[in-house]
């Protein structure tokens, strides 16, 4: 989708703009000019194009404003504080296109509007840029990207003066400098297009449930109604889409039924002539026919498949029989014209919906309104609700929004593995790989035309649609250099002038261009037969041409499992060497891109377990713990992957950091050349979907080991530092640290140099998993051993939401715990809780701070808390034979005050953010587990006295804190009968008395007199000035340990300033 804006609103926001007399005249003039082709010559054109277009067409003041030439843009215009905003790039009429290659440029291979690109980020470092030929204007946002831009053919202004509104709206001063017009434009472009596609979506979806319903009530299974409602909407959208293209006959469905329509006598209760007309037309647009009207036969098995008898609807419907089917669309457009509506009208609600509907989606423009673009995200959230429907239930996101892709990750994915495949010296636009083969262009065609590519989970088809794009691009580019060098023989579309072919190389060679590339370089696999059909229709959608026939994709696109080969596992087994053999025997796939399911291994066995017994076992070398279906995808497409072939897929951040994704990432890190990782960070990627994303771009060779990392800022992605992969296997767990700096890693290393990991010195386990195992007599959860009072020999038990640095607050419960010990899921020996120890809370503090405390108490606590006790050889007892080491130092004697204020310390904060967290928990959260605080450095020492103070310290201004806020606090509880409490209640001394009473409002009824309201407030701003000199303590004795930490690890003053600006963000 190039369009940077939506027409409709194109349209709506431009319908008010006043066109007085100058701009009019102006306007007349330059059509006058066109006419007389006078503006052949660029340079000799600049007074004309000032004077009529720039000042009294579009507003702009040339003697303040214009700085001729600077930043080798010919017309750049600044803004009032001086800064350049928009430029002017000027060609005369002889440049017929301004995507064409320019011959005789430096650049040689370089067209008009890459040569404005070029200049807008240069010095200048305009927003926007405007290119022309005096009759052509092509508007680009630098914001938005090369591929996005608005194209406006001037000569159009002089039959729809609505031209000429939009004209001045989109290009004039006030429009682009003055009151920031284009970016409310595509801000109301993008929300109108979401807008209309999440309700025609509705629309399309509401007839499909009146399909599938009557098709079941008719006697047809629900499998084979879901099925076939499902293709007669994916046949309906292609007639749609080619009538409004030109390639069908225009209207001619509607004119179709509405003549049948128009015989009201003969249409009744059980007659099915409507549905008999539409799947008549289906087997016309398959094989032809030229009675009573010429149809051609479009084949390529889009129409192949026969509608079988018993899936119909009648022609009448009783009112309410579709009750439970609408989904109420609430389209803000024109739906069926006047005599259309009268018609329907006069069958008085008897005729069936869904053939007022189908009426209704043909009514729309399927070449601006319903344009490609919309229809892919309508055949991607198909699937989404075809697998529920299904299943019988649909999510509520479902139901009330369309999920679909964003056209940028297709388009990313697409550019950054293509073109650099393409290249011999990784070349990332297909301008500089056409500069890169320049003297031998015929080369790159030839690597072009053999170029393989996969989508091996290509639901809707959107990155395979985004890969015909991007070669047809390429495709153009070549073509173009043929011309010039005199070497293009495509004589049919030639004329007798030399050039004269390249301003034919437009879209009406374009479908056959795309149909050759679709066969020859396009493949994919789904397990979904919907989603491989959609796939086929989609691009079916890229290829339709008028009067001829669409080709047979079912070698390209196919249905399987792309993970299982064993058919005795699934009947839908693919065996890839099989099924793709002329690829294989050369070696495999050139390119590999997609969006592969997110499936937990625990999902995926609730429907199942077999499957995920098979995937365990077939890929047993890279799934480890609750791994996830992508992880399988990722090796399996490295595996399809021809050598020095590049694959590329979006992932969950997660990817990069969870445990299950460790022996993958090492194999990559290994055997292959991770090329680059984009961070979306907190970007949303998917509406309504929370999580973070990445994209990776692997190469099929070792031959670098240099990862570029970009960051996705300002919908554009840039370049932020390169870190050797190689780096990633001194990480636990390979993970793909790929935000850390050369700063960081020298950190790092003086940390863990010399320095033993704190598990050599400690036992560390997470408490007991509160619930009964498989030998227990009775089954039991948490709460059923958890206790309000001691009723006999209990134990005194801890929540994690009990825990705060160096604080514990117990809140009174207790666990039976001796009693079953035997019969836990995982049960712990007493030790582990009756010794003094270290407990760390699982879930981090705020910017990952570690939660630790130390505990001579006994607490016990379930698997949210974590335990750390000193080896000792009695704790060793307790260890499993495969656990058990020598110990050479005497654990017993570490102080845990000493290593309390380590763990507390920003500098493990520091280390466990950049090193171990893993990132998955909202927020700037994250959970932390044993095998995480056994890889912390700790310098081996039994005690630092300076350091043991002051974690003393601490540990009792804490207590005094959390004592004293306690007090206060059920004093508020009991005063005011409070019986919910908020954050803000419980940190009331962070608040005014105003902002206090407020809060208390919320949830008492009491009402203060004005003396109770000053007794109050003498009593609220007594303790909490008393909090808040508690509170400004702990900080300080914070930083002192802090400070002794640093020491301890000697770090230098700058290091310092580097951990500190990482944990305070």
């Amino acid at each position: 989708m190039t369009e940077l804006f939506n027409k409709k609103t194109i349209e709506r926001l431009c319908a008010n703009i006043q066109i007085s007399a100058k701009p009019g005249k102006a306007a007349k003039e330059w059509l006058e000019l066109l006419k007389s082709d006078a503006l052949r010559d660029e340079v000799k054109n600049y007074p004309n194009f000032e004077l009529i277009i720039l000042q009294d067409l579009l507003g702009y003041d040339l003697k303040k404003s214009l700085s001729h030439e600077e930043g080798n843009i010919e017309f750049p215009f600044k803004d009032d504080s001086g800064k350049f905003i928009i430029g002017f790039e000027v060609k005369g009429t002889s440049t017929k296109d301004l995507f064409a290659i320019q011959a005789g440029r430096k650049k040689e291979h370089e067209s008009p509007v890459k040569q404005l690109w070029d200049y807008m980020g240069g010095k200048l470092d305009l927003e926007y840029g405007i290119v022309t030929n005096y009759k052509d204007f092509i508007l680009l946002d630098k914001s938005k990207g090369y591929s996005k831009y608005h194209f406006f053919n001037f000569t159009e202004i002089e039959r729809n003066e609505n031209k000429l509104k939009e004209f001045i709206a989109i290009f004039s001063k006030e429009s682009t400098i003055d009151k920031k017009f284009l970016e409310e434009l595509y801000n109301k472009s993008v929300i109108e297009e979401r807008e209309f596609t999440k309700e025609f979506y509705k629309l399309f979806h509401e007839t499909r449930l009146m399909l599938i319903k009557e098709f079941q009530d008719n006697g047809a299974s629900k499998e084979d109604s879901i099925h076939y409602g499902q293709l007669f909407l994916n046949r309906l959208m292609f007639v749609f889409f080619t009538e409004d293209t030109g390639k069908l006959e225009s209207r001619l469905f509607e004119r179709t039924l509405l003549q049948m329509l128009e015989t009201k006598d003969i249409l009744s209760e059980g007659s099915t002539f409507i549905c008999d007309i539409i799947t008549n037309l289906f087997s016309k647009l398959n094989s032809g026919s030229s009675s009573p009207i010429e149809i051609f036969g479009f084949n390529g098995g889009l129409f192949r498949q026969e509608i079988p008898r018993n899936i119909y609807f009648k022609d009448l419907q009783k009112k309410d029989y579709f009750k439970n089917e609408k989904q109420y669309p609430n389209l803000k457009h024109p739906k069926l014209n006047e005599a259309e509506q009268q018609l329907v009208n006069t069958y008085k609600d008897k005729l069936n919906p869904i053939i007022s509907n189908l009426l209704i989606m043909a009514s729309y423009d399927f070449k601006t309104e319903v344009n490609v673009n919309i229809l892919g995200h309508i055949f991607e959230q198909s699937l989404t609700d075809l697998e529920e429907l299904k299943e019988g239930e649909i999510s509520k996101r479902k139901k009330e929004g369309v999920y679909y892709t964003p056209e940028y990750i297709t388009d990313y994915i697409c550019r950054n593995t293509i073109i650099p495949y393409l290249s011999k010296k990784d070349a990332t636009t297909v301008e500089d790989l056409l500069n890169e083969y320049s003297s031998n262009i015929s080369e790159l065609e030839k690597k072009f035309k053999e170029i393989k590519i996969l989508d091996p989970a290509c639901g809707s088809g959107a990155f395979l649609i985004k890969a015909v794009d991007v070669l047809l691009e390429i495709q153009k580019g070549i073509q173009e250099i043929k011309q010039q060098k005199g070497i293009y023989t495509r004589t049919a579309q030639l004329k007798k002038k030399k050039f004269e072919g390249m301003i034919s190389l437009t879209k009406w060679w374009e479908e056959d261009e795309a149909r050759e590339i679709i066969e020859n370089n396009i493949f994919g696999v789904d397990i979904n037969e919907e989603s491989v059909e959609i796939t086929k229709l989609s691009l079916f959608l890229k290829i339709a041409r008028k009067n001829k026939k669409l080709i047979d994709l079912s070698q390209n696109i196919k249905c399987g499992n792309s993970l299982i080969d064993d058919p005795s596992i699934d009947e839908k087994a693919f065996n890839w060497q099989k099924e793709f053999k002329e690829i294989f025997d050369n070696g495999g796939f050139d390119v590999i891109i997609g969006n592969p399911p997110y499936v937990s291994n625990w999902s995926l066995s609730e429907s199942n377990r077999e499957i995920v017994k098979f995937l365990d076992k077939q890929y047993s070398e890279i799934t480890v713990g609750h791994w996830d279906v992508y992880i399988i995808f990722i090796y399996q497409a490295l595996k399809l992957l021809k050598k020095n072939g590049l694959q590329s897929f979006i992932l969950p951040s997660s990817f990069a950091t969870e445990k299950y994704g460790k022996l993958i990432r090492k194999q990559i890190i290994n055997q292959y050349s991770l090329k680059s990782i984009l961070d979306f960070g907190k970007t949303p990627v998917f509406d309504d979907v929370a999580r973070q994303y990445i994209i990776y771009v692997i190469e099929s060779s070792q031959k670098d080991t240099k990862t570029e990392i970009f960051n996705f800022k300002d919908n554009v992605a840039v370049l932020s530092h390169n870190i050797n992969q190689k780096n990633f296997l001194t990480f636990n767990n390979y993970t793909f640290r790929y935000d850390l700096s050369e700063n960081d890693l020298k950190i790092k290393a003086k940390l863990e140099k010399n320095n033993p990991k704190i598990g050599n010195l400690f036992c560390i386990n997470v408490g007991v998993v509160a619930h009964s195992n498989a030998i227990s007599p009775k089954s039991f959860k948490k709460d059923d051993v958890i206790y309000d009072k001691d009723e006999g020999n209990f134990d005194k038990f801890i929540n994690g939401e009990d825990l705060s640095r160096y604080s514990i607050n117990w809140s009174g419960h207790y666990i039976d715990y001796k009693s079953k010990s035997k019969y836990f899921h995982r049960p712990k020996f007493p030790l582990l809780f009756e010794s003094p120890k270290l407990i760390i809370r699982r879930i981090t503090g705020e910017n990952n701070s570690i939660i630790a405390n130390f505990d001579d108490k006994k607490y016990y606590s379930n698997d949210n808390v974590i335990f750390m006790l000193p080896w000792s050889e009695e704790v060793l007892k307790f260890q499993k034979p495969e656990k058990k080491w020598s110990i050479d130092w005497d654990c017993k004697k570490i102080s845990l005050k000493y290593v309390l204020g380590i763990l507390n310390s920003k500098l493990m904060t520091y280390y466990f953010s950049k090193l171990l967290a893993t990132g998955t928990l909202q927020g700037t959260y994250s959970g932390i587990y044993p095998e995480d605080l056994r890889q912390f450095p700790i310098v081996k020492k039994y005690s630092i006295k300076n350091l043991e103070i002051k974690v003393t310290e601490q540990i009792q201004l804490n207590s005094t804190l959390n004592t004293l806020k306690e007090k206060i606090f059920n004093r508020i509880k009991l005063s005011f009968k409070i019986e919910k409490t908020t954050k803000k209640i419980k940190n009331f001394y962070k608040l005014s008395f105003l902002d206090f009473q407020k809060e208390i409002q919320k949830y008492s009824t009491i009402k203060l007199s004005l003396k109770e309201q000053d007794e109050w407030e003498d009593y609220f701003n007594e303790y909490k000035k008393e909090l808040l000199d508690l509170k400004e303590n702990i900080d300080k004795t914070d930083k002192e340990i802090d400070g002794l930490v640093y020491e301890l690890y000697g770090l230098t003053p700058e290091e310092v300033k580097i951990v500190e600006g990482t944990t305070n963000s």
